[in-house]
Formats: structure tokens, C-alpha cells, sequence
């Protein structure tokens, strides 16, 4: 199977650039990551839970805390509206941007995998890391805690979406990035401080 790994690298359209062997390694390692997915007893259906469908799950909740927050009238609500909004841009507008600049084709296009979540847009940086990391960092703002769990959420439903065949790992990392760094800007424009108690 190693054998079978290394050869499909080679045919990334990334192969041959200046970082040569950091894409190779990220090539690999998306197929080695998928390939265990694939082997773990019940991982499809795990997979695409954590990868897919968690995602809908947590909006359900989100909206679920939020009315309970306006409903308390707790003081901490632009807070988390503004965690969200900064979410939002970091998602829906830096990140569509790289995507279309870098136009990096995902790892069952290039692999010739079989993907557990179809997805037919560009891989690089993944929307799904952007969102939910940018988030992560927006509610470190409101609640420390919350924005820890979130932390751990975002880094499961990511590296699901390797193992679903439709990241490489350097997506994931960029994403990651590009939301928490966002989420940062954006928090800090509107003077929000950290506030260490539970919702």
C-alpha cells in the first residue's frame, strides 16, 4: 500500500515546484490518512458524520445558544455575533478568494480516490477549517471554554475531511489560518476582550 502511495504523489500537479518535498509530503500523507480511514471498522460512516453533517448539527446548536443568550439578555451576545460575522468573512470572502487564485484540485481528483464527501471546488485553503477555526478564535473572546471546545471541534471535523479524501493537510493548516488570523483582526476592531466564563 506504502508502495501504491508514494507513486500517486508524483502525480499531484503541485509536484514539481520550489517546495517540492513539503507538497510531497502533503500528498502522501492525505492519501495515507485516507486510506486509514477506510480501513478503521465503521470509519465511512464516522467520517462523513464528523465531516459532513456535525457541520450542520453545530449551526442547530449555535443558533440554539444564541437565542438562549438574547434570551438572558446576556451582555456577551454582539460578542458572539461578531465571532460569527468574522467566521463569515473569513469563509466566504478571503477564503473563496485563495481558492480561486490558487486553484488547487482536491486529493480524489488528483489521487484518483474514491471521495466519502463529494466536493468539485477548489481544495486550497479548506472553507470548512477557515469557518469553524475562525469561529474558534472569535468565541476565545466570549468565552474561553467554549472557544477551546470549538478549537477541538475544528481540528476533528478537519481532519475528517482528509480522511473523506477532499483535503490535503496543507489546506487544512492555510485554512486554519487564514480564519483564526481574521477572527483576530475583527475581534480586535470591534475592542472585544476575552472573557473567561461560561455561557
Amino acid at each position: 500500500m506504502y508502495t501504491c502511495i508514494v507513486a500517486r504523489t508524483t502525480l499531484s500537479p503541485w509536484h514539481n515546484v520550489p517546495m517540492d518535498a513539503l507538497l510531497e509530503w502533503d500528498t502522501g500523507m492525505a492519501a495515507i490518512l485516507y486510506y486509514i480511514g477506510r480501513m478503521l471498522p465503521g470509519g465511512d460512516m464516522l467520517i462523513v458524520g464528523v465531516g459532513m453533517y456535525a457541520t450542520f448539527a453545530l449551526a442547530a446548536l449555535g443558533a440554539l445558544w444564541l437565542m438562549r443568550a438574547v434570551w438572558l439578555k446576556d451582555p456577551r451576545v454582539m460578542g458572539i455575533v461578531w465571532a460569527v460575522c468574522g467566521a463569515l468573512v473569513a469563509r466566504f470572502g478571503i477564503t473563496e478568494v485563495l481558492q480561486f487564485i490558487v486553484a488547487r484540485e482536491r486529493p480524489y481528483m488528483t489521487l484518483n480516490l474514491d471521495p466519502l464527501i463529494l466536493q468539485t471546488d477548489y481544495s486550497f485553503p479548506s472553507g470548512h477549517a477557515t469557518f469553524f477555526f475562525a469561529l474558534a478564535m472569535g468565541l476565545m473572546y466570549v468565552d474561553r471554554r467554549l472557544g477551546l471546545a470549538f478549537f477541538g471541534i475544528a481540528a476533528a471535523i478537519s481532519v475528517a475531511r482528509i480522511m473523506a479524501g477532499v483535503h490535503y493537510p496543507f489546506d487544512i493548516l492555510g485554512g486554519a489560518l487564514v480564519g483564526i488570523l481574521t477572527s483576530a483582526v475583527v475581534m480586535s476592531l470591534r475592542g472585544l476582550k476575552s472573557i473567561p466564563r461560561r455561557l
